[in-house]
């Protein structure tokens, strides 16, 4: 997937604006993040392929335009040692990725089990419902009925933990798709996006000086060069004063 989505977006990349790639990458990793974000251990190996496959495609979509983005900006003599650079820092922010990853998911984890430690109560009614079926589990294993109660809160500890882990691992996904989100925003183009706004302006501009029968600023600044004083005009029409010019000339 991440070849495929590499070639595919290189050959597109001569041919449209990288920024739309960038953002269209970066949209798609947000969206695979959040969905990850929803998912829990009875997801099904059909959907994490398609979501370990999304993830990837992103990263492909990613890579090209932003590599084309700065080589163009670069002299020729100058563009080996930027690979070399780039290349460089991918190695370094893969790595401190890494450990901020995990950090961030052991922190959430611990977190997690604490509120779960604080909340959870053996005798409440929802914890006194689920040890006899804990118990049914254990007779149908071949357990000994006399290691029953220190079994079955063993299990019901190992169900807290398990569900510690899937919700540290969704904060972790949810996390990421805010911050994919959030890279949205610089690969905009903004300044292609603002000279657009600002054509549309002019021509609403023009428009409506056409249709209130205003002189537009270049007719104004073409009659300012009739020879008249400070150039505002006689007003004489034109053809009035072509026709007193050519007398004066006789």
């Amino acid at each position: 997937a991440y070849g495929g989505a590499v070639m595919l977006t290189g050959r597109l990349a001569d041919s449209m604006s990288p920024s739309l790639l960038t953002v269209s990458g970066l949209g798609v990793f947000a969206l695979t993040f959040c969905w990850f974000a929803t998912v829990n251990e009875t997801v099904g190996v059909g959907l994490l392929i398609l979501l370990l496959t999304l993830r990837l495609t992103s990263f492909g979509i990613v890579g090209p335009p932003n590599n084309l983005t700065a080589m163009r900006a670069l002299p020729e003599e100058q563009v080996v040692m930027a690979s070399g650079v780039f290349a460089l820092l991918r190695s370094i922010s893969g790595t401190l990725g890494a450990a901020v990853s995990a950090t961030l998911y052991e922190q959430r984890y611990f977190c997690h089990v604490q509120r779960y430690t604080d909340t959870t109560d053996l005798a409440a009614p929802g914890v006194q419902e689920a040890l006899p079926l804990l118990r049914q589990v254990l007779e149908g294993a071949g357990e000994s009925p006399a290691l029953w109660p220190v079994q079955t809160v063993g299990l019901l500890h190992q169900r807290l933990l398990a569900e510690a882990t899937t919700l540290a691992y969704q904060d972790y996904f949810l996390l990421s798709a805010v911050l994919g989100g959030l890279a949205i925003l610089p690969a905009l183009p903004w300044a292609e996006g603002w000279q657009g706004v600002r054509r549309l302006w002019k021509r609403g501009q023009t428009e409506r000086r056409t249709l209130a029968g205003e002189p537009l600023p270049g007719a104004q600044a073409a009659g300012s060069t009739d020879g008249t004083p400070h150039g505002h005009g006689s007003g004489v029409p034109p053809s009035d004063r072509a026709r007193q010019r050519t007398e004066r000339r006789r």
